[in-house]
């Protein structure tokens, strides 16, 4: 008896760890969809006291960088602070974005990837501009990197209007595509409430009948 029983367990063993398995699977995935919107806000919330700090700090350290390096540096740096402000807050939206809808968009990426070559062009141009007697393999690396950002720039620009044309073309064809069914069906029925009364009138024998009958009763009072 003791041996049938153990024979039994042994083989309902696997489907028994194969069920557990997945049940830890189900809970462990549940656990993890659960906290990460919390991750999410977490992360949001940094984002936003980081673009507070570096905005404060910029404004803060503004007087002192003018009275230092002089107002063009001051305020090349300034700007490079701000734009990198900008890159947070875009960084946040998106956060934000994911926590609404669930769904995280390609479009703030390549946003932040354009401030963040315009950025790069900005201390290379900050830096040739203090630099008075520059190298020429210096120079040469400058001018590359100022090519390659602005290339940057502008497959992203491209990307960016390809992207806005797709949707508006999106949001475009539901509206044609009805319009284009209702002219067809116009196309299809021309004039349909101008027979619908001789249809009806050609198709009631009852109304016939009784127009006839109308009309031989009025002929005798004709007569009299």
């Amino acid at each position: 008896m003791s041996q049938g029983s153990n024979q039994g367990s042994a083989s309902e063993s696997p489907q028994e760890l194969e069920v557990n398995s997945d049940r830890g699977h189900h809970r462990t995935v549940d656990l993890i969809e659960r906290v990460e919107p919390l991750i999410y806000l977490a992360v949001g919330v940094l984002f936003l006291a980081a673009s507070f700090g570096v905005l404060g700090y910029s404004v803060y350290i503004l007087p002192e960088n003018v009275a230092v390096d002089g107002f063009p540096s001051a305020i090349t740096a300034f700007v490079n602070e701000l734009l990198l402000v900008v890159i947070l807050v875009e960084i946040l939206r998106t956060l934000l974005g994911v926590l609404r809808s669930e769904v995280i968009s390609l479009e703030p990426f390549l946003i932040v990837g354009a401030i963040s070559a315009t950025r790069r062009i900005l201390n290379v141009g900050a830096a040739m501009s203090i630099e008075e007697d520059i190298p020429a393999e210096k120079f040469n690396q400058f001018m590359f990197d100022l090519g390659m950002n602005a290339l940057v720039i502008f497959v992203i620009t491209i990307a960016l209007y390809l992207m806005a044309d797709s949707k508006r073309r999106s949001e475009a064809s539901p509206q044609s595509s009805s319009s284009r069914n209702d002219a067809d069906l116009g196309r299809d029925n021309p004039g349909r409430d101008n027979r619908g009364g001789d249809d009806v009138d050609s198709d009631d024998p009852g109304r016939e009948d009784s127009d006839r009958e109308g009309g031989s009763r009025r002929e005798p009072r004709r007569a009299e």
